[in-house]
């Protein structure tokens, strides 16, 4: 989701592998909500997610893997404003340019084009998941209302929720900062466990975050202990990583609505994927053949666009999949939709982060330096 690591041109460079771990992630996305536009038997579907597929089909592990990348960013981030005395002010500045302007974007481009489709009738050839987005009225008075805070924006952007997450923990982030650094991170993952007996679903993402963190301002120690693993255990702490994220979706049991299957059910999932993603998250930045398999070119690029890929892909899905789910060739449609989605959301994606988020990025360093100044001048 939000690449927490700027583009090269408005300050700070990237981390390929990290980069490459977001990238795949938000691929992950576009594929399953591909998959969950295209009608099919609930026994059949459930045999897909139970398939070796599933690391590229679980979209709430992927959401949480971003999650847990933000922690561990953000928290960079914060101790490099700590050592310059930057404050938290310049922090939370780049954090709603980072995430606010490509949110508006995104759902201004939803607006005009689910507003210039026509209607899509129950049965048309898609799941009625795809008919409650494609049907979303673009004339509704709440979505000017929702441009000032990120969310789902009256159904134009589902993914939107997300958005909500992520900029309640960033706003919380300097505290989970402060606390990750007490008692090796221990008491935060305490508090954070407890957020899990919570009813609020938002609160449980807490977690996330908390992990992240940790990782973060231990990573050093965490290097070390995984050293003196053997190699073949190193080698499995990514592939642990890639089962605790599936294990939800390979095997609990799911429920279904709008005739697609619903991840993530309760407080426990959510925990089992976000031990799973901080461990892909440490393999990251921890183990050399890990790091270079995942920041690779071709995933470090998605890494670095796929802010936009995620916002804009469920427009696209919901445009196209009424067009090219015909029902004539279910597989051959069904391919077809799944590449349309991602190759057009990577070819969207690229002038929209060139276009929108770099200048967005450059706005909220030039603001965040104009406080930091402020800062010292007053002090």
């Amino acid at each position: 989701m939000t690449d927490s690591a700027p583009d090269p041109r408005v300050g700070r460079p990237h981390v390929a592998a990290l980069d490459g771990l977001r990238g795949i992630a938000a691929v992950a996305v576009a594929i399953r909500h591909s998959l969950n536009a295209i009608p099919m038997a609930p026994a059949l579907r459930r045999s897909l997610f139970e398939s070796p597929l599933a690391p590229l089909l679980t979209s709430q592990g992927a959401v949480q893997l971003f999650f847990v990348l933000s922690g561990f960013v953000l928290a960079a981030s914060l101790a490099r404003g700590a050592q310059a005395r930057a404050g938290w002010l310049p922090f939370w500045a780049r954090r709603v340019f980072r995430i606010h302007p490509p949110y508006v974007f995104a759902v201004l481009v939803a607006w005009i084009a689910l507003g210039a489709t026509p209607p899509v009738a129950d049965g048309a050839g898609v799941t009625p998941w795809v008919v409650r987005f494609a049907n979303a009225d673009p004339a509704r008075d709440d979505v000017l209302a929702s441009l000032a805070l990120p969310g789902i924006a009256a159904n134009l952007l589902p993914v939107g929720w997300t958005l909500t997450v992520e900029m309640i923990y960033s706003f919380a982030m300097p505290i989970v900062w402060i606390a990750a650094g007490f008692g090796r991170g221990l008491p935060l993952l305490l508090s954070a466990t407890l957020l899990l007996l919570s009813p609020w679903r938002i609160g449980w993402y807490g977690v996330d975050f908390a992990l992240g963190a940790v990782a973060w301002v231990e990573r050093a120690a965490i290097a070390r202990a995984i050293a003196r693993l053997a190699p073949f255990a190193r080698a499995l702490v990514p592939v642990a990583g890639v089962l605790l994220l599936v294990t939800p979706l390979v095997f609990f049991p799911k429920s279904e609505r709008l005739g697609v299957l619903v991840d993530a059910n309760d407080a426990r999932e959510v925990a089992l994927m976000g031990i799973g993603a901080v461990l892909l998250v440490v393999s990251a930045s921890t183990l050399p053949r890990f790091a270079r398999t995942v920041g690779a070119r071709p995933f470090a690029f998605l890494g670095r666009i796929s802010f936009s890929v995620y916002l804009l892909h469920h427009t696209l899905l919901s445009c196209a999949a009424p067009l090219v789910l015909r029902g004539a060739a279910p597989l051959r449609e069904g391919l077809a939709l799944v590449a349309l989605v991602v190759g057009g959301s990577i070819a969207l994606a690229v002038p929209a982060h060139r276009f929108v988020e770099v200048p967005a990025m450059a706005i909220g360093q030039r603001v965040a330096r104009r406080l930091a100044l402020r800062r010292e001048v007053a002090t």
